[in-house]
């Protein structure tokens, strides 16, 4: 299945985009929640 096919190749993605941008995206998120409570515990 085609699907499966896509989710594999995202697994086995090692190019390192998901560890650059984590930080940016994650950092986008806190600062602009709603509450005061932080939404990652790291």
């Amino acid at each position: 299945m085609a699907v499966i096919a896509l989710i594999d190749s995202w697994l086995a993605d090692d190019s390192g985009y998901d560890e650059r941008v984590w930080s940016i995206i994650k950092s986008g998120i806190e600062e602009n929640r709603l509450s005061y409570r932080e939404r990652f515990s790291d």
